[in-house]
C-alpha cells in the first residue's frame, strides 16, 4: 500500500498533506473563518467549521453519557470517547513512543498530540496564526492555540462540569479535564526525574514542581535594589511582602493578635496553640515527641548523632570563652541535687554568682526544642526550691541564651554571635544593678522564637500564667 499524500494544503505555512483528496477540503475548511455547522442546545452558541466537530461538542459537551470506562485496577476514571480513553490508558503506562526527530533533541511522548505541541512549542519560531482582537498581538504555533485563546475576549464558557453538584464552567476542553480530576483522585502528571514518586493533577502543577530539581528561577523580583530570582510565582509572591508591611494571614485563636505575611508561617505558628505533638522519636528508649517536623530533625541531629553533641559541647565552649574574657567569673557544668536522698542532679551550663544573685546561664542549643516545655519549667522551679531547702535565699536569675537560628513573627532574624553574647553581657550588668528589685525567681529567655512579642512557647499548654509572670523576652 503507497503512504503518498498527493494531495497538499496550499495554505502559508501549513505543510500538511493527505491521501484523499476529501480529507484536504475538511482540512481547509480549519483555515477558514466560516462556522456553518451550529449547535442548536438551548443557550448554546457554539458554531463549528465541520459537522464532525459539531457532533464531538454535542457527544462531549450536552450529553451526561460516559460509556468508555478505564480497566486498569482502582481507577474508575470514565470518558465520553474512546479517543478520550486510549489518552488516559497511556497514563498507566510507561511507554512513551513518539520520539522527536529534531537534532540533539532526546525527548518522547506519550501521544502524537504532545509530540506535535512539543515540535510546534520547542523546536518552531513561526506563529501563523494571530488573534484579530483589537489591541492583541498574541500569535500561535497552531489554529487550536487560537481557538482556546479567542474565548479569553469573551464570557463564554461552554465546556460544563457533569459531576453531581457542581456548577463550574470552563472557557477550554483542557481547563475542564483539569478541573473533573478535582472530583477524583487521579493524578497522570508524573515526575519523570529518578527516583522521584510525586504526581500531579495538571500539567501547571507537574511542571511548577519539575523546577525543584533544577537550578532555573525564572521569577525575578522587580523591587529595585533586589536581586532575589525564584522558582514559582507563589515563591515570589511571599517574598514580595518582604518589601511590605502587608500581614495578611491572620490567626483566628481567641486572644491571639498574630499575624503574618505567609500562609505558610501561619500554619507553623497554629501548632503552638495544639497540644498534638505528632512527631514522635523512634530512636530506642527515646520518647521525645514534637509539634513540627522540624523540631523532631533538630532534635534528632542535635541527640542522637555524635556531630550534633560534638557541636553542642563546641557551641558551649565559645559562649563559655567570650563571657570568661570580659572577666565574668564563671563555673561550668554545676550539678544541683534535687532530691531528698541524693541520687538525682540537675546540669547547669555556667553558674555567676554576683551582686548578691545566682545567675543560672544555659546554652539552649536550637531553643531545646527536643525538650518538653513542662520538664524545663519544672526543672527551673525544682531548682529553686532546691535551693531554699539548702538555705540559699538569694534571687535566682535563669538565662535561657539560644545561640542559632531564631524567627521574629515567623521572620528569619540575622544577629551574629558576637552581637548576641553583647547583648547577655548587658543584661548581666542591668541585672546587677537592679539587684534590690529582683523576685526570688526570674526566667530570661535570649533569643528565642516570638510571636505577637512574646515567646512562641508561652502558647504551650504547659507554660502556666504564674511562670509566664516571672519571664522575660530579649530578641
Amino acid at each position: 500500500m503507497s503512504n503518498e499524500k498527493p494531495h497538499k494544503c496550499t495554505f502559508q505555512g501549513c505543510m500538511k498533506s493527505f491521501k484523499d483528496k476529501s480529507k484536504l477540503t475538511r482540512h481547509m475548511a480549519y483555515h477558514s473563518d466560516e462556522r456553518p455547522f451550529k449547535c442548536d442546545q438551548a443557550n448554546c452558541n457554539e458554531a463549528f467549521k465541520t459537522k464532525d466537530d459539531l457532533k464531538k461538542h454535542q457527544k462531549r459537551v450536552h450529553t451526561e453519557e460516559r460509556p468508555f470506562k478505564c480497566t486498569h485496577p482502582n481507577c474508575t476514571a470514565s470518558f465520553k470517547s474512546n479517543g478520550e480513553l486510549t489518552s488516559h490508558m497511556l497514563s498507566h503506562s510507561d511507554e512513551r513512543p513518539f520520539k522527536c526527530t529534531q537534532a540533539n533533541c532526546n525527548s518522547s511522548f506519550k501521544t502524537k498530540n504532545k509530540l506535535d505541541r512539543h515540535t510546534n512549542t520547542v523546536h518552531s519560531e513561526e506563529k501563523h496564526f494571530k488573534c484579530i482582537e483589537p489591541n492583541c498581538n498574541a500569535s500561535f504555533t497552531s489554529n487550536g492555540e487560537l481557538k482556546s485563546h479567542q474565548r479569553v475576549h469573551s464570557d463564554e464558557r461552554p465546556f460544563k462540569c457533569t459531576h453531581p453538584n457542581c456548577e463550574s464552567s470552563f472557557k477550554t476542553n483542557y481547563e475542564l479535564q483539569s478541573h473533573q480530576r478535582v472530583h477524583t483522585e487521579e493524578r497522570p502528571f508524573k515526575c519523570e526525574v529518578t527516583d522521584c514518586q510525586s504526581s500531579f493533577k495538571t500539567r501547571p502543577e507537574l511542571e511548577r514542581h519539575q523546577r525543584v530539581h533544577t537550578d532555573k528561577r525564572p521569577f525575578k523580583c522587580e523591587v529595585e535594589f533586589c536581586e532575589s530570582f525564584f522558582k514559582t510565582k507563589d515563591d515570589l509572591f511571599a517574598h514580595q511582602l518582604v518589601h511590605s508591611n502587608e500581614r495578611p494571614f491572620k490567626c483566628e485563636y481567641p486572644g491571639c493578635t498574630a499575624a503574618f505575611k505567609t500562609n505558610g508561617k501561619l500554619t507553623r505558628h497554629m501548632c503552638y496553640h495544639s497540644e498534638d505533638k505528632p512527631f514522635v522519636c523512634n530512636f530506642p528508649n527515646c520518647t521525645s515527641c514534637h509539634k513540627t517536623k522540624e523540631d523532631l530533625y533538630q532534635h534528632t541531629k542535635n541527640v542522637h548523632t555524635e556531630e550534633g553533641q560534638q557541636r553542642q559541647k563546641k557551641s558551649e565552649t565559645y559562649t563559655y570563652n567570650c563571657l570568661i574574657k570580659e572577666n565574668i567569673d564563671l563555673k561550668r557544668e554545676h550539678r544541683i541535687n534535687v532530691s531528698c536522698n541524693g541520687d538525682h542532679y540537675y546540669r547547669i551550663d555556667y553558674v555567676h554568682i554576683s551582686n548578691g544573685i545566682i545567675f543560672f546561664i544555659e546554652n539552649d542549643e536550637y531553643q531545646h526544642k527536643d525538650r518538653q516545655i513542662g520538664c524545663e519549667i519544672r526543672r527551673m522551679v525544682n531548682t529553686k526550691s532546691a535551693l531554699i531547702q539548702e538555705g540559699n535565699t538569694m534571687p535566682l536569675v535563669f538565662i535561657r541564651f539560644n545561640p542559632d537560628s531564631y524567627t521574629v513573627d515567623e521572620e528569619p532574624v540575622k544577629l551574629i554571635k558576637r552581637d548576641r553574647i553583647e547583648r547577655l553581657i548587658n543584661l548581666l550588668c542591668d541585672l546587677k544593678q537592679n539587684s534590690n528589685t529582683l523576685p526570688p525567681l526570674s526566667i530570661y529567655y535570649l533569643f528565642y522564637d516570638i510571636s505577637n512579642k512574646q515567646p512562641s512557647i508561652f502558647y504551650d499548654k504547659d507554660y502556666s500564667d504564674d511562670i509566664k509572670k516571672l519571664a522575660h523576652c530579649i530578641y
